[in-house]
C-alpha cells in the first residue's frame, strides 16, 4: 500500500490502574504496532503512565511498569484509561485533576472496560455517548443516573471514546484507525491478526 505520512502520526497514553485489564491494553498496542509496520513510518507512538512509576500488576497477575506517572510533560493527542477490578472505589484527586488538565489542552479521553468510572469521577463524561462491561452496567447506572450509559461494545464521541472489553478495545482502535487513516489500513491489519471481521461500534454486548 501507499506509505502513509508520518506527520501524521499520534501520540497515545494509556494510564493504567492496579489490576488493569492487560488483553484491553495489548489489543490496542499490537494494532498500533502492526499498523507502524505495514504503513512503513511511525504513524502511532505509545506510553504507558502510572499514578508512580511503580509496578502495576494486571487482573491477570503480570506486571507492567509505567513509562512514565502523571506529572510527565509529553503531550498526548489521546490518553486510554486501562482498568478493570475495583474501578468504581478509585479514588485519587491528582489523577482526577490531570485528566482534566489534559481534557483542557485538547487531548481525547477514553475509558477501556471499566475505566469509564474514572472518567465520571473526574466530571468528564457529561454530555457523551460512552459505555463500559455489563458487570459494571448496573451499578454505575445507580451512582450516576443522570450519565445514559451505552450497551454497545464501543462508543466514539467527539473527544471521547469508550469499549466495553479487552476485545471490543481491538474493534474500537480499529474504527479510529479507519476514521484517522482510512479503512484500507484497518483491513490490513485486521488481516495480520487473522482476525475474522471488525464489529462494528452499534453491535451490543451479550448481557447476562
Amino acid at each position: 500500500m501507499k506509505l502513509l505520512d508520518q506527520k501524521n502520526e499520534l501520540v497515545f497514553g494509556f494510564f493504567l490502574t492496579e489490576g488493569f485489564s492487560l488483553p484491553a491494553y495489548t489489543s490496542i498496542a499490537e494494532t498500533f504496532r502492526i499498523a507502524n509496520d505495514i504503513a512503513g513510518c511511525t504513524l502511532f507512538r505509545w506510553y504507558t503512565i502510572g499514578r508512580t512509576t511503580d509496578l502495576l500488576r494486571s487482573a491477570s497477575n503480570l506486571s507492567v511498569r509505567p513509562d512514565m506517572d502523571i506529572t510527565t510533560t509529553t503531550s498526548f493527542h489521546q490518553v486510554a484509561i486501562i482498568s478493570s477490578l475495583n474501578s468504581h472505589q478509585y479514588q485519587d484527586k491528582k489523577t482526577f485533576q490531570w485528566l482534566r488538565r489534559l481534557n483542557n489542552q485538547g487531548c481525547a479521553l477514553g475509558g477501556i472496560t471499566s475505566g469509564c468510572w474514572i472518567l465520571a469521577k473526574a466530571n468528564l463524561l457529561k454530555g457523551y455517548r460512552f459505555t463500559l462491561h455489563w458487570q459494571d452496567s448496573q451499578a454505575f447506572k445507580e451512582t450516576y443516573p443522570e450519565l445514559p450509559v451505552s450497551d454497545t461494545l464501543y462508543e466514539i464521541d467527539r473527544n471521547r471514546f469508550s469499549c466495553a472489553s479487552g476485545l471490543a478495545a481491538l474493534d474500537m482502535v480499529l474504527q479510529m484507525i479507519v476514521d484517522r487513516y482510512g479503512y484500507e489500513l484497518a483491513q490490513k491489519i485486521n488481516d495480520r491478526l487473522i482476525n475474522e471481521r471488525f464489529r462494528s461500534g452499534n453491535e451490543h454486548q451479550v448481557l447476562y
